[in-house]
């Protein structure tokens, strides 16, 4: 496990209070708000209906920043303050798959999983690198969740000179009524990317996702998007056998990211269902939106729960 230095190179952001003020106002602030959760966050399943597999996309917003030096290691951590507040809300709101974007390294992934072991939750832990070992995503399954890792690995390929390589990852899960759930985990270039660059992840993704998408089979596909839903990239995916999932906060909208002024709001993490896992999902999920996740980043988090519901004999 890597360390803290004690005099990172890079200039840190400056507080305006200290860690421990910041995370007792978070904690006052529930006190006094009856603890702020809403039972809205938590979906239910229906009477008589047992939930399979509940999970959590969780855009973390570089937990681990990246080794600027070389050295080996990043450099620093988020600060503490954002990151307790992170993990105060993954230990408040747990699930049974944490998908994960903006971890950074291996070693970062391990100390997320070690800090929630600290309060009591165990997890397995699914590292996917991408085009340096700083610079990856992952999974985190529960304890008592059988997972398996899923064949997809990055195909490289090169636009003149350069090489490059997707990312993208995924795992198998077991579900107690039998079934598998086959879930993937990918993040495509931003929008001042070449176009060129964009189509080509689009599209070998795109057939990375064709030979999973039989009849019957359980996908859930996360992805980290910038594109506009109507673009020709946007269609690679869109046009293949699949539901466009949109989780809802309690005002119905679906935004996940908000700029440190509030003036820009985005839905850049996109969810899609295979058709047989469409059903078995309550509704089209929720959106996390807590004191403690606005006091870890910009992101809110989207959540939802796949019930057990029989199959047709």
């Amino acid at each position: 496990m890597w360390q803290r230095k004690s005099k990172p190179v890079t200039q840190k952001r400056k507080r305006t209070s200290s860690p421990d003020l910041r995370l007792f106002g978070l904690f006052f602030f529930f006190l006094v708000s009856g603890c702020g959760w809403k039972d809205t966050y938590i979906l239910t399943a229906d009477e008589g209906t047992p939930l399979l597999l509940s999970l959590r996309v969780c855009p973390l917003h570089d937990y681990a920043w990246q080794d600027r030096l070389g050295t080996g290691q990043p450099v620093d951590m988020k600060p503490e303050e954002e990151r307790q507040a992170l993990v105060q809300d993954l230990v408040h709101y747990p699930a049974d798959l944490l998908i994960l974007r903006g971890i950074g390294s291996s070693a970062a992934l391990d100390h997320l999983k070690e800090s929630l072991e600290e309060r009591g939750d165990t997890y397995q832990t699914w590292y996917h690198s991408g085009p340096t070992p700083y610079k990856g995503l992952g999974f985190l399954t529960a304890s008592g969740v059988t997972a398996t890792a899923l064949d997809l690995s990055p195909v490289p390929y090169s636009i003149g000179p350069r090489r490059y390589l997707p990312m993208v990852g995924g795992i198998q899960i077991s579900l107690s009524d039998g079934r598998t759930l086959l879930a993937v985990n990918a993040q495509l270039p931003t929008s001042d990317q070449s176009y060129e660059r964009r189509r080509n992840e689009a599209r070998l993704l795109a057939q990375q996702l064709r030979p999973l998408l039989t009849e019957d089979a359980l996908v859930l596909v996360s992805i980290q998007s910038r594109e506009n839903s109507d673009s020709p990239i946007t269609r690679l995916l869109t046009d293949l056998p699949l539901e466009w999932l949109r989780p809802v906060d309690d005002r119905g909208d679906s935004w996940v990211y908000r700029d440190p002024e509030g003036l820009e709001y985005r839905n850049d993490q996109w969810l899609f269902a295979s058709p047989a896992l469409k059903e078995l999902i309550t509704g089209q999920g929720n959106i996390l939106d807590t004191p403690y996740l606005r006091a870890a980043g910009p992101y809110r988090h989207q959540r939802l729960n796949v019930l057990s519901i029989p199959q047709p004999e």
